[in-house]
């Protein structure tokens, strides 16, 4: 999921200008919207260059790891040991691009829902629109109507994931067959790449569609956004379901191991595999990431 938003002050009273959102699994072009929110209070990490996790910020360009209060510290440390498997061998320009442009990442906990980051606030589920997603209630809902207010994860210039899910806890809905961070983290990540890149993602994307190189029914394919963060689940290997098109399976079955998905990825769509090579491991794609679904 992907959409673009602007905050103008995260952990304090915060106002946010929503435009678009783009979920797993349905889409939701809103309005703008404005709205004073309560303050949230968090911790933090950071994540800086070579996948180092700080406690405090650096002057090196870093990307924020935020956990509500209720959110275990567990949970907030893979958070951001997740940011750091995917980040450590990216090249240093696609790393400052997301951290001077605030890309971030947050965790909150089982018993929270997605609405108590600032960021989604304008989306909390409320009463009057209790299993309602039409006139004032349809921005509490994807367009499939989901309720925005109960997703496991969403994914704009900050990705956030429920702690359920990070900790492959048995009450996960994903029944720990995908890693939601990864996914939604490629969402930030692509929505700061180079305008070269992004128009590369675009066209392989495009190509991949026309040559029908992966199951067009699926939701890998449904939007080049969604191309993009389903392959980056497979090109590490922590996606063993139907949404991303076949792109996680060598054969009929799903791959072993991530350099076996990447080597049948390249075969099969090697414009996709070039461009992420390029973003996760600075075209060296013979590293092991030591990603996994439950990490």
């Amino acid at each position: 999921m992907h959409w673009k938003l602007v905050i103008f002050n995260l952990g304090m009273v915060a106002h946010i200008a929503v435009s678009v959102i783009v979920n797993r699994g349905g889409w939701r072009y809103g309005r703008i919207y404005r709205r004073a929110v309560i303050p949230l209070r968090l911790r933090y990490l950071w994540v800086g260059e070579q996948g180092k996790i700080r406690t405090k910020p650096g002057p090196d360009p870093k990307i924020m790891v935020a956990a509500t209060q209720q959110t275990s510290r567990l949970a907030h440390y893979k958070a951001a040991l997740l940011t750091s498997l995917m980040t450590r061998h990216m090249p240093g320009s696609v790393l400052e691009d997301i951290a001077t442009n605030n890309g971030s990442v947050g965790v909150f906990a089982a018993t929270e829902r997605l609405s108590v980051w600032p960021e989604y606030a304008d989306h909390r589920d409320s009463v009057q629109c209790q299993g309602k997603c039409s006139g004032v209630c349809s921005v509490t809902c994807l367009t499939d109507g989901r309720k925005i207010d109960n997703l496991v994860g969403m994914g704009s210039q900050m990705a956030v994931v429920r702690e359920d899910n990070l900790l492959c806890l048995p009450q996960d809905p994903y029944r720990h067959r995908e890693n939601i961070l990864v996914h939604e983290f490629a969402h930030t990540i692509s929505y700061y790449l180079s305008k070269r890149l992004r128009t590369k993602i675009k066209d392989a994307y495009i190509h991949a569609k026309r040559n029908r190189l992966w199951n067009l029914a699926s939701y890998a394919m449904s939007h080049h956004l969604e191309y993009f963060a389903e392959a980056t689940a497979a090109f590490f290997m922590v996606s063993r379901r139907g949404s991303a098109g076949d792109m996680n399976k060598c054969g009929a079955t799903y791959c072993r191991t991530e350099m076996d998905a990447r080597k049948q990825m390249k075969l099969i769509d090697p414009q996709l595999y070039a461009i992420l090579s390029e973003v996760y491991t600075d075209k060296n794609p013979d590293q092991d990431s030591k990603l996994k679904t439950c990490i």
